[in-house]
């Protein structure tokens, strides 16, 4: 499981196998219904969300507060996802 911050909520990025067609993805708009739906889902136990609602992403992300540049990310091999 991957969780992106975003401007508008968070995008989670799960899959069961590395395999192409495997993965889902869902938006969520706050952190407390990502977190519900995650511990529901069993991806997430009580002291894991607990964690998760205190974690703070621009102090432990330093890419989420810097830019990037979409030429430097394909020089470096990364392709859009889609």
């Amino acid at each position: 499981m991957v969780i992106f911050p975003g401007e508008d909520g968070l995008d989670v990025v799960v899959w069961g196998k590395w395999s192409k067609g495997t993965m889902r993805h869902r938006h969520f708009e706050c952190r407390t219904s990502m977190i519900a739906v995650l511990q529901e889902l069993r991806l997430l136990n009580s002291e894991d969300a607990q964690k998760l609602e205190e974690f703070v992403f621009l102090d432990y992300c330093p890419l989420y507060s810097a830019e990037i540049e979409e030429d430097v990310l394909a020089a470096h091999g990364f392709q859009p996802a889609g």
